[in-house]
């Protein structure tokens, strides 16, 4: 998996490639995480933006869900987005890890 078959000998970057894999991965995932948590902050500031959203409906009383339901959302999404990062990224590394260990194994 690791190894150039037309030589006996491999590279220093084919010997370390899993680590580099995984550091990508983990870059990604970060990338990703700050977007998310960026997005989260947005809502949560969207929830206690300016006037009622809806004034003329319901005498302004479907402003409080919309503002509630934004609030959540924005908790939501701060609470289960660094859940997420940790998660894959270290089942990723445990993947690639036991990839790595079964390459050893056979050579």
């Amino acid at each position: 998996m690791y190894k150039n078959r037309d030589k006996e000998t491999t590279t220093t970057y084919q010997k370390y490639r899993f680590i580099l894999d995984i550091l990508s991965k983990v870059i990604l995932n970060l990338l990703s995480a700050g977007l998310l948590l960026g997005f989260g902050f947005w809502l949560l500031m969207a929830s206690n933006m300016g006037p009622a959203y809806l004034p003329n409906i319901m005498d302004g009383g479907l402003d409080m869900s919309i503002r509630v339901t934004l609030l959540g959302l924005g908790t939501l999404v701060w609470l289960l987005t660094p859940i997420w990062f940790f998660w894959s990224t270290i089942r990723y590394g445990y993947r690639k890890y036991h990839n790595y260990q079964a390459y050893k194994r056979i050579n």
